[in-house]
């Protein structure tokens, strides 16, 4: 995988992975409320209230193992990025600024033909007998 692919798909990891990560904070901080709640009045407690407590906290664990995962792809695509040695990432930031350039001299040839044209008519135009 290229320097720009990795860097790409680490900033997205990154805020997805971050979005993630506070959503779970939240839900954690709800669960310790409930719990406490729940602890409080485990002598009253019903069935409906714990079936619906062990499934969030189920959902929880399985939430955080993503989460998780997702930590072990990023310390990976990291680690890419590590091992990629100073001179190929020196070479593809290189060549994908020499792509830009070329680009951008394309197109500014472009824009001088097209304004070549425009003044070719300009001086044609002037050319033109006046029709009074």
């Amino acid at each position: 995988m290229s320097f720009l692919e990795l860097l790409k798909n680490l900033s997205t990891l990154v805020l997805d992975t971050s979005k993630q990560a506070q959503k779970l904070k939240d839900r954690e901080k709800r669960l310790k409320v409930k719990l406490d709640k729940v602890a409080g009045f485990i002598p009253n407690i019903d069935e409906n209230n714990a079936k619906r407590f062990s499934k969030s906290l189920r959902d929880l664990k399985r939430d955080m193992n993503k989460l998780l995962k997702s930590y072990v792809i990023l310390e990976n695509i990291s680690l890419e990025i590590c091992n990629l040695s100073a001179e190929q990432i020196k070479e593809e930031i290189s060549s994908e600024t020499g792509i830009l350039m070329s680009k951008k001299v394309k197109e500014s040839e472009r824009i001088k033909k097209g304004l070549q044209r425009i003044n070719k008519l300009l001086t044609k135009f002037k050319k033109c007998p006046k029709i009074s």
